[in-house]
């Protein structure tokens, strides 16, 4: 996990435009200084992230700045603001960091994470994921399940029941002692990483109207912003 090769491919697939932390730091930011060549034709920015790395996931992250590196920024972030501008969700946005460490540990290990859910899942290791399941079994089903008012005139009824489950809240509400037994069991080697991110009780923080900062402890859970969150919840389900 921390080839500088392998780092550099993480980045240069990880989306651009994500918000800052409260730091200012940014993905945005890391993947323009890690990725600019010397005038050597190397990238020592990627060689200093592949060492910051090793530390990260080896457990050797210094406890002075552990509460920097896994705190939160609470986001609000409307999903489809066109047919519901009311309906907000807060995001948890973690420091640039972590978001890279995370987004890179979760790249290496999807096939891995996807062995031990299949079959019974369609969205983690699957092209698409699971926005594209939902698409295309609404669109097989279109014309079994939707009718005009004239069908149902003429009693030309549905044929089938389409039934979609959302759980809520699932990311705040999934066990942090579960994720760890799961883990220590089938990725040991991501425990470092995880005692690191969730191993204690973490801070979000948000900004109050008069422009201050604030913020609420988490014991439980994991962060809606976290790269790692979607595999290691879905383990969990």
């Amino acid at each position: 996990m921390t080839d500088p090769v392998d780092i550099a491919e993480s980045l240069k697939r990880m989306a651009s435009g994500s918000a800052p932390d409260i730091h200012g730091s940014s993905v945005d930011f890391a993947k323009r200084t890690a990725l600019t060549m010397d005038g050597a034709g190397s990238r020592p920015g990627v060689e200093l992230l592949a060492q910051i790395f090793h530390i990260v996931c080896h457990g050797n992250f210094p406890a002075s700045i552990q509460n920097w590196y896994s705190s939160n920024r609470f986001v609000a972030f409307h999903k489809d603001y066109e047919t519901n501008p009311d309906k907000l969700r807060p995001i948890d946005c973690g420091t640039g960091l972590r978001r890279i460490v995370c987004g890179h540990v979760n790249r290496q290990n999807t096939a891995r994470f996807a062995s031990i859910m299949a079959p019974s899942q369609c969205a983690i290791g699957v092209p698409g994921g699971m926005d594209m399941v939902v698409h295309t079994t609404m669109l097989s089903l279109h014309e079994y399940v939707t009718r005009t008012q004239e069908q149902f005139s003429r009693h030309q009824f549905p044929t089938r029941v389409q039934l979609l489950l959302d759980l809520e809240k699932m990311f705040t509400r999934v066990s942090r002692k579960r994720i760890r037994s799961i883990l220590a069991e089938h990725f040991p080697h991501l425990l470092h990483l995880f005692d690191l991110n969730s191993g204690h009780v973490t801070r979000s923080y948000f900004r109050t109207p008069d422009g201050a900062w604030n913020f609420i402890e988490q014991e439980e859970g994991l962060a809606q912003g976290c790269p790692l969150s979607p595999p290691l919840s879905s383990l969990v389900l």
